[in-house]
């Protein structure tokens, strides 16, 4: 027998939404109960929920007004598709642990009543003998596990001879994770419940009320009257579980990326003709695309030389396109710096990151002049970027913190999100539109320590103040290399008009502006 490897996501669809609302890094406890509602038989009821409202007595399938009632939370609407999607690409991020991956036709909750209970939360790798390339089993689960939770995933996972144990062990087994050896196929299966066999749950319900609950009370009935009562798909599962029927994980197939190449007769000394070369192919490239209703995000060009290793450049556009003038410009001086040696033999263009670019039917009356400017715009970035260099194009940017200071910041054009806050989030509080790097010193006069300041002077400038709003306290983190300080924040309107953030530190009693509204 292989190994087989199944890893269960008991909150997949909570955690997916949780990581997407707070950041990847917001992996701590969560101590809000949340829910995902769709509607099911003419009534919204609870899709998944999290294991706090599940603790306090919440179930899938359970109408939705009942949950609210017994355990207050978070309710967000339950997409499927989008659920599904996700699962597939953290089943190709799983490719890094095994070739063979596939996202688990079988799912966790059979039960009908369930809104959406056919939607998967469980991936299965094929391990046969993968155990040292990563020193052990043991090592192997527990390196998933963990980069799993970095993510945000709770997770069970267990290895088994065969997939129908290993999803068995994941989903119903005393402890996870898991690893069960042949010789304790029936000692670790006979105590788990019938529903470990991956059976229908009318099935389940038909077992329960002749008080056949576990495993082992199948096994010490004869196979014959199994047959006649239950049909052929439990003897089935029973035989896939031990082994006694094959069962063979269908592997995620990756496509391959679009690739367009041309080889020379001889080999290309001169860079016009490395240049001409390279023009036609982003035609070709350009005409898969369209074919493909898709844009090119991320492109490689390798240059493949006489006596000589290949040498490639690989760019990465703000925005799927399938401009072959566009791509032409930022390409043009990338192969300027490619060094040709002794020749070069072949061209290959390879558009290693696609996204769907759907066709689009404009109307008689509708002059396409929004998306027309949108993609000028995205083009003038990466030209820009092209030339200056990523790391002087930056973007505002908002961080999981509460201190003002550090709340937001700049960072490259082109950065990974994950971990930031969606610009949403800096609507959600009144801040000044110019935010100062540091607060700056400034002489105040409040007649009450509570109450707004009347007069200030920063900058040299004197301020008479007509009203105020405020306090609102925060403290700052004592984390880290900064200093903790409470700080009571005050929106302050000059007579002139002007409006000032400041605020009086509470430990020194010292005032400070830290931005204003132009």
């Amino acid at each position: 027998m292989g190994r087989a490897l199944s890893i269960f996501l008991p909150t997949w669809d909570v955690d997916l939404l949780r990581r997407k609302a707070c950041g990847s890094a917001a992996t701590g406890p969560d101590r809000r109960a949340w829910l995902l509602s769709a509607d099911h038989a003419r009534q919204k009821r609870v899709a998944r929920c999290c294991a706090i409202a599940r603790a306090a007595g919440v179930h899938a399938g359970m109408p939705l007004a009942e949950a609210r009632a017994i355990c207050p939370a978070r309710v967000f609407a339950f997409d499927a598709d989008k659920s599904r999607q996700a699962l597939e690409l953290l089943a190709k991020w799983c490719l890094r642990f095994s070739p063979v991956v596939s996202v688990d036709p079988a799912c966790s909750c059979n039960d009908p009543a369930v809104p959406h209970h056919d939607s998967p939360d469980s991936l299965l790798l094929d391990v046969t003998g993968e155990d040292h390339l990563f020193g052990s089993e043991h090592l192997l689960l527990a390196e998933i596990t963990a980069r799993l939770h970095r993510m945000g995933f709770a997770a069970r996972l267990a290895v088994a001879p065969t997939v129908g144990a290993a999803w068995a062990l994941a989903h119903y087994g005393p402890h996870a994770p898991a690893i069960l050896r042949e010789a304790e196929m029936h000692k670790g299966l006979a105590p788990l419940p019938v529903a470990a066999l991956r059976i229908s749950h009318d099935q389940c319900a038909a077992l329960r009320e002749v008080s056949i609950e576990r495993i082992e009370h199948l096994l010490v009935l004869p196979r014959e009257s199994l047959f006649a009562r239950y049909g052929r798909d439990l003897l089935l599962r029973l035989d896939q579980a031990f082994g006694r029927s094959d069962e063979f994980i269908e592997p995620l197939r990756p496509l391959d990326p679009l690739t367009v190449a041309r080889v020379f007769d001889g080999a290309a000394i001169q860079l016009e003709a490395i240049f001409l070369t390279v023009r036609d192919l982003l035609g070709q490239l350009g005409r898969l695309l369209l074919e493909k209703e898709s844009g090119v995000r991320g492109l490689r060009i390798e240059l493949v030389r006489i006596n000589a290793p290949p040498v490639s450049r690989e760019l990465i556009v703000g925005r799927a396109t399938r401009d072959e003038n566009h791509l032409w410009k930022l390409l043009h001086s990338r192969i300027e710096t490619m060094h040709l040696g002794y020749g070069v033999e072949a061209v290959r263009l390879t558009a290693f990151w696609t996204e769907a670019v759907p066709h689009r039917q404009i109307g008689q009356w509708e002059t396409g002049e929004g998306d027309a400017h949108e993609e000028a715009f995205e083009a003038m970035l990466d030209t820009i970027i092209e030339r200056w260099g990523p790391r002087r194009v930056l973007a505002p940017r908002a961080a999981a913190s509460h201190t003002p200071e550090v709340a937001r910041g700049f960072e490259p054009l082109r950065h990974d999100d994950a971990g930031h806050l969606p610009p949403e989030a800096l609507r959600l509080v009144d801040r000044p539109s110019l935010l100062l790097e540091r607060p700056e010193p400034a002489d105040a006069v409040a007649l009450l320590p509570d109450r707004p300041p009347s007069y200030l002077r920063w900058r040299g400038e004197g301020y008479t103040l007509r009203s105020g709003i405020g306090p609102e306290r925060i403290v700052t983190a004592w984390w880290g290399d900064r200093r903790a300080s409470t700080r009571d924040y005050f929106k302050v309107e000059s007579t002139a008009g002007a409006w000032l953030w400041a605020f009086r530190e509470l430990e020194s009693g010292r005032w400070f502006i830290h931005g204003l509204w132009a």
